[in-house]
């Protein structure tokens, strides 16, 4: 985002880190939205979204300009709640416009569970905004089980939560379930998303503690020579 380390201080981290591998897909899944994974890249297309008049977007470009702002929500201040604004209207506003999309009802829950992050928050409020956000995260992944869109953003929303909460492990299986079902592609966006997928999976290992696993599956991901998510990876297993 930078989406690896900064998504949530204290209670959770729901993040919108979304890109999808130029090849087809297993016939009957739907691929999540497709993003660049370079930040500068995503500071270019978020610009050239938001200058398109709205009532002209089409389905892909709301997605997109919702991602994008959410990873950029994610990356901010704690006590920066105009970025999460600007995330949440634009989820609703691409919501309010296409109700039915797995996708897009998952950000929204993704934004929910962000709210729990505010440092001014009474723990019992901040942890009924988690409950609140994983619950439409789950109704998006039940709505359609093969949009793999939805359930990326439940799996990396889960990855980061704290322990205690008892959600990485579901994280866990959602990023496994969409690794699985990944085309074996040699194309760069495809091997971007596959190095993702391990990083993040590598992340939750290292919230659980457990170091050996972490760092195998940071060694996959590095492995895969990708430009950004290849990159971070190395740059775990040299802290």
């Amino acid at each position: 985002m930078n989406a690896v380390n900064t998504l949530l201080r204290c209670i959770l981290v729901a993040a919108g880190v979304l890109t999808a591998g130029g090849a087809a897909w297993t016939a009957s899944y739907i691929a999540p939205t497709p993003i660049p994974d370079a930040p500068s890249l995503q500071r270019d297309l978020v610009e050239q979204l938001s200058g398109e008049p709205a009532e002209q977007r089409t389905l892909v470009e709301w997605k997109q300009l919702a991602v994008l702002l959410v990873i950029r929500a994610s990356e901010a201040s704690v006590s920066d709640n105009a970025s999460l604004d600007t995330a949440e209207r634009t989820v609703q506003a691409a919501t309010a416009k296409y109700p039915h999309e797995p996708e897009l009802m998952a950000l929204g829950g993704s934004v929910t569970a962000m709210r729990a992050r505010d440092p001014a928050l009474p723990g019992v409020m901040a942890m009924a905004l988690v409950k609140q956000g994983f619950r439409q995260l789950d109704r998006a992944v039940a709505m359609n089980e093969l949009d793999l869109g939805a359930r990326l953003q439940r799996g990396i929303c889960a990855v980061r939560t704290p322990p205690f909460l008892g959600k990485i492990q579901i994280g866990k299986e959602d990023l496994q379930f969409i690794l699985d079902r990944q085309p074996d592609s040699r194309e760069p966006a495809a091997v971007e998303f596959r190095a993702m997928l391990q990083y993040l999976m590598g992340e939750a290992e290292t919230a659980l503690g457990r170091t050996p696993q972490a760092a195998e599956l940071y060694h996959r991901a590095a492995a895969l020579n990708s430009e950004v998510w290849s990159a971070r990876a190395r740059a775990r297993l040299n802290d």
